[in-house]
């Protein structure tokens, strides 16, 4: 068997240093825990960030060795779940809020804000210090780091934690179970997430009885988006939308707030676009649709698997959907939109797409990986290489022609591309 080929130390110092250089030349200050400098990182740059990250976290593993207290094994087993232990209780108290952003709070006026113990609240915090979410600035006081101050910023990254520590966590504790009562099961209700919040409903069924957690994981898949590399608009231009004829319309199903077609419909005037979802699923976009959009951006209700009520579209879009459901359901809600397909009309599939193993670098791939596995816990589904995807379209109908993967750059999403050919 052919050994594992691993830099020495002081070569992947000297590639940290190599790194970090090209990376300070194009921003403006070296970044700092109060100030994320990196934020706007010209995009073109962005693989060497990646490359960068993967160089630090490899020296890193190998500074801690596999054994010991400080070792992988002990990290991942004993200590890591507690950095989230910490960040759910910043959620759950709404810590980020209370902090003042230009001055500190003491833990004394914070747990009585609180209204929870201060020994307890002073533990928590000073672990989430150790992760840089919040520092003291003197002892016994405690204020904003740019990692804190953006969970006030940007409401969907305080969505995204909540979503995480109500739906993601419980469900990941019943991982071996389901797989063990349902070995195989292609059924939504057979996933960890069933078992953990005690629903014979799939998770997006279930949320439809919980609105507050509704929005709040609507919120979380906004952030999901927008974030980085995975922005709406890197994932918008990554299609050809310029070519469809003016006056088309583009179907945008499961499409939740419609932060992708307010976002395209703005910058396309001769398109005009149908958000589809569940019931509450698109409160918040219809809420803060511009005025200016109202003519070209609507939003229904609507179950895709159920027959397609919008016949005749140029384009149904799906972005972030296929991935929630296992094959036989994807399977499905392709079949749905072919009552209503007229000849020459587009479907596009837009998912992350598992790459080759060693093709993209070591954090893309965690994540993909990462996410794989999120898919199972929370749905019984699975992110998708771009055979597999070729496969759901065929399964579906032969009159299918997929015609083309368009790529995003610097990320993992793709757009899938079939032709409705009858």
């Amino acid at each position: 068997m052919a050994t594992q080929k691993t830099p020495t130390l002081v070569e992947l110092a000297e590639k940290l240093v190599e790194q970090a250089r090209e990376l300070e030349k194009v921003i403006p200050a070296p970044p700092t825990f109060q100030e994320d400098t990196l934020a706007n990182l010209p995009i073109e740059y962005e693989k060497t960030r990646l490359s960068l990250i993967d160089t630090s976290e490899m020296f890193t593993a190998l500074v801690r060795g596999s054994d010991g207290p400080y070792g992988r094994v002990m990290r991942i087993a004993s200590y890591q779940y507690l950095d989230e232990v910490a960040l759910y209780a910043i959620h759950h108290f709404r810590i980020p809020h209370r902090v003042p952003l230009n001055s500190s709070i003491s833990y004394a006026d914070l747990a009585d804000q609180c209204q929870i113990d201060i020994d307890r609240l002073t533990s928590l915090l000073r672990m989430a210090i150790t992760f840089h979410m919040f520092y003291e600035p003197t002892p016994g006081y405690i204020a904003h780091t740019a990692d804190s101050r953006l969970l006030v910023a940007d409401t969907s990254a305080f969505d995204f934690i909540g979503a995480v520590s109500m739906e993601h966590k419980p469900a990941t504790l019943k991982v071996n179970e389901a797989l063990e009562k349902w070995p195989g099961s292609p059924e939504p209700f057979h996933a960890p997430y069933s078992l953990a919040h005690n629903t014979d409903k799939p998770m997006y069924l279930h949320l439809q009885q919980h609105p507050d957690r509704l929005r709040q994981f609507a919120g979380a898949m906004t952030n999901i988006t927008r974030a980085g590399a995975r922005s709406i608009a890197l994932i918008a231009k990554a299609y050809p939308w310029a070519a469809l004829a003016p006056g088309s319309t583009v179907v945008d199903v499961g499409g939740g707030n419609g932060h992708i077609s307010v976002w395209l419909a703005a910058e396309h005037a001769g398109l005009s676009f149908v958000v589809q979802d569940l019931p509450h699923a698109s409160d918040d976009g219809i809420a803060a649709l511009p005025a200016a959009l109202r003519g070209r951006v609507r939003f229904v209700t609507h179950d895709f698997f159920t027959p397609q009520p919008v016949h005749g579209a140029e384009a149904y879009f799906f972005a972030n959907v296929i991935h929630n459901w296992s094959d036989r359901y994807a399977v499905r809600i392709l079949r749905a939109l072919i009552p209503a397909l007229k000849p020459g009309a587009r479907v596009l599939v837009c998912d992350r797409l598992i790459p080759e193993q060693g093709t993209v670098p070591l954090v893309e791939e965690r994540e993909i990986r990462a996410l794989d596995l999120i898919m199972h816990i929370l749905l019984n589904a699975k992110e998708h290489t771009e055979a597999e995807m070729r496969a759901l379209f065929r399964a579906a109908d032969e009159r299918f022609e997929y015609v083309d993967t368009h790529a995003i750059p610097h990320g993992l999403f793709k757009i899938c591309e079939a032709v409705w050919k009858p």
